[in-house]
């Protein structure tokens, strides 16, 4: 079984190696990740794994997967991972993301005493993307 630093090497590769159209680049990064993790799921090394993926999302601008990942990493092993959560630009996106939580609980809250239909809002959320 493949190590978690070689699924992690094999998913910056697929990141830097661009296959056209039908098959992006950062989608196969994303996909070898997923396979490292699945099969690596009871390796405690896997961490990483979880880190390196959330640092990818960072790098792409995918603020909210981001900081799920990165934050899963140092729940799971905080000797190892917490140091990430206070890197300049993590702290800026984890600011993004709860500024655009807030904005649309707001847009929720003035739907509601507009009498918009969640349904409605819960469109216009999932056509406007979550920085």
């Amino acid at each position: 079984m493949p190590s978690s630093s070689a699924w992690v090497s094999w998913g910056m590769m697929e990141k830097r190696y661009d296959m056209g159209a039908e098959s992006p680049s950062l989608e196969r990064c994303r996909l070898v990740f997923q396979w490292g993790l699945l099969l690596n799921i009871e390796n405690p090394q896997s961490v990483v794994l979880i880190q390196a993926w959330g640092l990818m999302e960072l790098q792409k601008g995918n603020n909210l997967a981001a900081i799920k990942l990165l934050e899963r990493s140092a729940h799971m092993d905080p000797a190892r991972c917490m140091a990430v959560l206070k890197w300049q630009q993590v702290v800026n996106a984890r600011e993004l993301v709860l500024q655009k939580k807030a904005a649309q609980a707001l847009a929720v809250a003035g739907c509601a005493q507009d009498g918009l239909a969640e349904s409605e809002l819960v469109f216009e959320m999932a056509v406007t993307p979550l920085v």
